[in-house]
């Protein structure tokens, strides 16, 4: 299974995870309105799966930040590449004189206000 397709089973897995307690959630709302349990413990219950779904989401996260993490420096230096590789020879050098342009202009206001 390559590291992509396994990454995906993860994220499809956690999405199914978390539809489940939003389901169970719902549940809730039709056995309150029933009112055959006290509306305080059907709000503890309701408390305790959020609480589990909150600890279980975090884990799940803090697990998927590094290779998240990892990717996200692949791939920007996998695009810098190819910006690099698609820049035109020229742009650098007007870059390189609106750089310059942008110094003078500095010094020409740090003038500006020694003099002032």
């Amino acid at each position: 299974m390559t590291p992509a397709l396994k990454k995906l089973l993860i994220y499809k897995r956690l999405y199914a995870f978390n539809r489940a307690v939003a389901l169970l959630l719902h549940n809730f709302d039709g056995i309150e309105e029933l009112r055959f349990f006290p509306p305080e413990r059907v709000r503890n219950w309701r408390v305790t799966t959020e609480h589990l779904r909150a600890l279980a989401n975090s884990a799940m996260i803090e697990t998927l930040q590094p290779s998240e993490e990892k990717d996200a420096v692949r791939f920007d230096k996998i695009l810098r590449r190819w910006e690099k590789l698609a820049q035109d020879p020229d742009d650098v050098l007007l870059a390189a004189k609106e750089r310059q342009r942008e110094i003078q202009e500095q010094k020409r206001r740090g003038r500006r206000r020694s003099s002032s």
